[in-house]
């Protein structure tokens, strides 16, 4: 008798997620042509395929000098100029060349897990993360779509990632706008 197989029910998550990719700029490439790097490795709707994908993806920290990953909603690209980032803005954190390496894969994965896991208060507000490995350190930057800077929501979503950073770090996270929709984009930087 040939054994049976039961079929695995999928496990849908609340946004189908495309991650991206750039590697360190090749020489003679514009700082202004940054977008022309990126590239789409895959895109996910489901907690089997997270996984799937999360558990062959080299951690952050294995990166070499110069890339980022892109993890961001479906139907929107890691552009500051996409137009579900008008009048938004980013919560960053960066670590230190002395840190250790591991903080930052903490981080991106604690952070991760709670945007597609749907348990990050205001989600809805939450367009991606970036994590990019530099010489002098590494960050992670959650990219917001339209929302006011001094607002209620913009400040719990910067508790929640101050939280995350705070299990590993005693370490600033920061808040920019993207552009003026809010009045002058300095006037709308923030730290906790």
């Amino acid at each position: 008798m040939a054994a049976e197989t039961k079929a695995t029910p999928t496990l849908p998550l609340n946004d189908e997620w495309v991650l991206w990719f750039n590697g360190p700029r090749s020489g003679g490439a514009s700082a202004h042509r940054w977008e022309k790097r990126y590239k789409k490795v895959t895109n996910f709707n489901t907690v089997q395929d997270f996984w799937r994908i999360f558990n062959n993806l080299k951690v952050p920290s294995t990166l070499v000098v110069g890339s980022d990953y892109h993890l961001f909603k479906d139907g929107i690209e890691p552009e500051w100029e996409h137009e579900k980032h008008l009048g938004g803005g980013a919560w960053t954190f960066r670590t230190q060349s002395k840190d250790p390496p591991t903080q930052i894969d903490y981080v991106w994965f604690q952070v991760l897990l709670s945007l597609i896991g749907n348990t990050f208060k205001y989600g809805e507000y939450v367009t991606g993360i970036v994590v990019s490995v530099r010489k002098g350190g590494m960050r992670i930057a959650i990219w917001l779509t339209k929302v006011e800077p001094k607002s209620a929501i913009n400040d719990e979503i910067g508790d929640q990632f101050k939280r995350f950073v705070s299990c590993q770090a005693n370490r600033k996270v920061a808040y920019a706008p993207f552009d003026d929709t809010w009045g002058r984009a300095k006037d709308g930087e923030r730290n906790k």
